[in-house]
């Protein structure tokens, strides 16, 4: 049986907001992110421990990362169910924009 996952209320902003953004150009390609998302969600559900520390990123030791396509998934691994942090385009400037997603937990 798969294990569930919970997305913080910053992370399905996250999420929402990119795909408006792709569907604005096309719903066909959001609907593939949202698919290829999902996916990871479950994967990282299901293998909590695959992800890795980005200590580039942040040296929190409790939160892991895996890249899905143009996308960086943040999650704490050690909560059940797994928590999506936040799902950040790789184009944002991560690195500012984690600390204050960690304070709102």
């Amino acid at each position: 049986m798969p294990h569930p996952f919970d997305l913080t209320e910053a992370a399905t902003t996250d999420l929402e907001e990119s795909l408006e953004y792709i569907a604005a150009d096309s719903v066909t390609a959001a609907l593939k992110v949202a698919d290829q998302l999902e996916s990871a969600f479950r994967f990282l559900a299901d293998w909590p421990a695959a992800g890795h520390h980005r200590r580039d990123l942040t040296d929190d030791p409790d939160l892991l990362f895996w890249p899905t396509g143009r996308y960086l998934i943040a999650y704490l691994p050690s909560q059940h169910p797994l928590l999506i942090l936040a799902v950040f385009h790789g184009s944002r400037d991560i690195k500012s924009l984690l600390p204050r997603r960690l304070e709102l937990l």
